[in-house]
């Protein structure tokens, strides 16, 4: 009966080899699944970049163009109305060539390019700027900050595949 009750434990040496093992595939597996996800974000990255570079090579729309041409916005470092094609990247540009950072105001921004805004944050007096959208080409390729007491810009930026900020 005693004989029965004892229980044939493994060998030290056999503990620490199957310990071994085990650790051994799960930091592989580890391993394997970290490259996985950075292979994933690297295509998605790639794709990105594809994608943002077919949106910035996009023409801006002829309508849009016309406007800017008939009013003389376009710099000439852009190319010539009537015989070059504007696109997307160009917006920047055009616009920080007649909107300056601590100089312009709101209303000097609406004579200019009223047209194409297209929402506003509200002013807040615990906000020290708002923000404005404006589409010209498409989706709000230019945001522009003011300060909310001065309506002075701070800042003229644009989403990452328009152009740049």
């Amino acid at each position: 009966m005693h004989d029965m009750l004892k229980i044939k434990l493994p060998k030290p040496k056999t503990i620490s080899l199957a310990c071994s093992i085990v650790a051994f595939a799960v930091l592989v597996s580890i391993c394997g699944f970290t490259i996985w996800v950075f292979s994933l974000l690297s295509e998605r990255h790639a794709q990105r970049e594809v994608n943002c570079a077919t949106l910035v090579a996009e023409p801006i729309a002829d309508t849009v163009i016309n406007d800017l041409c008939d009013r003389g916005l376009i710099p000439a470092s852009l190319g010539e109305c009537g015989q070059d094609t504007f696109q997307i990247q160009d917006i920047m540009p055009i616009v920080t060539s007649h909107v300056f950072e601590n100089v312009s105001t709101y209303s000097d921004v609406t004579s200019i390019f009223g047209k194409y805004e297209d929402y506003c944050d509200p002013k807040l007096a615990d906000q020290r700027d708002f923000r404005c959208n404006y589409f010209i080409g498409q989706w709000p390729n230019i945001l522009i900050f003011y300060n909310s007491e001065t309506e002075v810009v701070t800042r003229v930026t644009t989403p990452s595949c328009t152009g740049g900020s």
